[in-house]
């Protein structure tokens, strides 16, 4: 009896240890979104078009409860090739979009470049279920305790970067976040929690730049959705943002100050364009050269 009580002692000391992927979540005092032990990812493929160009596949997966859908496209003969793999590259695009839309603009031209390309619909929109609810409503669930959509979007790009991580045609150590508009938001906070992603490249997006609050549960959550509180822990891993000086949602000024909050190496690429988010004509050849060491 002595000795199955101290089995069971140890099996519950054991346990205690054990974290799990809802445990994982937490928000520091000074406003710091943190997701650690994330467990392996699993995910079902399916084969869409294999032809010279690239093998185009549809993925699902499980992130905080909600089933994600994406494309997932690698190149043929890519010029980026190292030792046999190549980068892989994952895209959290803007409100209104969806994986196909983005793939024929971003997403395509990235694989054209000779990078393995991720990209989901984010929640809410094709594919994938859920919505975005307002920020007083997110402040709400986290006011009470819960795990706000906006913490979510962020863990979502985290188990991009673990996909991407895990396939054996990828280098582990050339993964790279790339966000539009709002998923340029979750992408430079993914890319501050999770320092094995290699850069950031950002297109037409920004930090809030939320004016200090009295109220420090409202300041701590307003701090944990902003990306300029966490864009300088991206360095020292190259930041590529880029911005049109006629942005007509996302001001141009807004944008810069949260690439003056960046550590180096940085770079800030402007075009005089009129436009929102990625525009091939205005910024494929600017990325591309900018891009050719990645």
């Amino acid at each position: 009896m002595k000795k199955l009580l101290f089995l069971l002692l140890v099996a519950a000391v054991l346990l205690s240890g054990c974290t799990s992927p809802q445990d994982s979540y937490s928000v520091s005092q000074d406003g710091f979104l943190s997701y650690t032990n994330r467990p392996a990812v699993n995910y079902t493929q399916t084969l869409l078009k294999e032809d010279e160009n690239v093998s185009m596949y549809k993925l699902t997966f499980e992130s905080r409860g909600q089933k994600i859908y994406a494309l997932f496209a690698i190149p043929r003969n890519s010029p980026k090739s190292r030792n046999g793999k190549i980068p892989g590259i994952f895209i959290l695009y803007g409100a209104t979009m969806n994986k196909e839309g983005e793939w024929g603009g971003m997403g395509k031209d990235l694989a054209e470049m000779g990078f393995a390309v991720l990209i989901i619909d984010q929640r809410g929109w094709g594919e994938t279920d859920g919505f975005v609810p307002t920020m007083e409503s997110d402040y709400q669930t986290f006011a009470n305790g819960g795990e706000p959509v906006q913490h979510k979007m962020v863990y979502d790009g985290l188990r991009c970067y673990d996909i991407l991580k895990s396939r054996p045609e990828i280098d582990g150590s050339r993964i790279y976040a790339s966000g539009e508009s709002m998923g340029g938001r979750y992408a430079i906070i993914a890319s501050s929690i999770e320092k094995g992603i290699a850069g950031d490249l950002i297109i037409s997006s920004s930090g809030y730049g939320f004016q200090q609050n009295q109220d420090p549960q409202v300041m701590r959550f307003l701090d944990s959705i902003d990306p300029n509180h966490y864009v300088a822990g991206i360095s020292p891993r190259p930041l590529v943002m880029m911005h049109s000086r006629n942005d007509n949602v996302v001001p141009f000024d807004l944008g810069k100050a949260t690439f003056e909050k960046a550590g180096e190496p940085k770079k800030f690429l402007v075009t005089e364009g009129v436009g929102h988010s990625y525009v091939r004509a205005d910024m494929k050849e600017l990325i591309e050269k900018e891009l050719k060491d990645w």
